[in-house]
């Protein structure tokens, strides 16, 4: 298996953010929900926490998600990179982060395991500007990231034991949320039919 190692930037575009502000003449207002580096979480992008940002004029497409884009902080104490689901197509995303478009011969999933792993951590800490606590990546400095990269036999494989257990994660912790529902339920059932005679109390 030819697994090497290649600069991001050979087989991903890296799109920087629009630079949006808030304060426009009122006859040119308008208001749109725009992807920024608070919403991104642990789990993803958190859409009650997207900003609602008032612009002068529309942004292009470039500015602009698809489903599969890898997001990543420009700035952050915390690197949380995300992949941009399907009901966000098309959102606008501004300058606290930039937007990794994975060519056709990268699978977007491979490359976030890789940047969520102990290994792609050092290796963006590495491209960074900042010898602070706060990681400031460029998208010139993450064009020049290396990357493992292998055939997209292999990559089919790896990617589809991604979706397994993404599914047997996500399987899991909705078992373990009915448990406790359930528990819940039987205490406070045996609360409210306990027969006060028999309470020592």
């Amino acid at each position: 298996m030819a697994v090497r190692s290649v600069q991001l930037g050979e087989i991903a575009e890296i799109l920087v953010g629009y630079p949006t502000k808030r304060h426009y003449p009122a006859a040119a207002q308008r208001s749109e929900k725009v992807l920024s580096v608070r919403a991104l979480k642990d789990t993803g992008i958190d859409r009650q926490l997207m900003a609602e940002v008032v612009e002068a004029r529309t942004p292009g497409n470039k500015y602009r998600v698809r489903p599969g884009d890898v997001l990543v902080p420009a700035r952050s104490t915390a690197f949380k990179p995300c992949i941009v689901p399907n009901d966000l197509d098309g959102t606008v995303f501004n300058a606290t982060l930039i937007c990794i478009r994975c060519l056709p011969k990268l699978k977007p999933s491979l490359l976030l395991a890789y940047l969520l792993s102990e290994q792609g951590l050092e290796a963006v800490r590495a491209i960074t500007h900042s010898g602070t606590a706060q990681m400031n990546v460029t998208a010139s400095s993450l064009a020049q990231l290396v990357v493992p990269f292998s055939p997209s036999e292999h990559q089919e494989r790896l990617a589809d034991l991604l979706e397994w257990s993404e599914t047997a994660y996500i399987a899991a912790l909705e078992a373990a949320r009915c448990r406790r529902e359930l528990a819940r339920h039987i205490v406070v059932q045996r609360m409210l039919t306990q027969n006060p005679e028999n309470n020592s109390d």
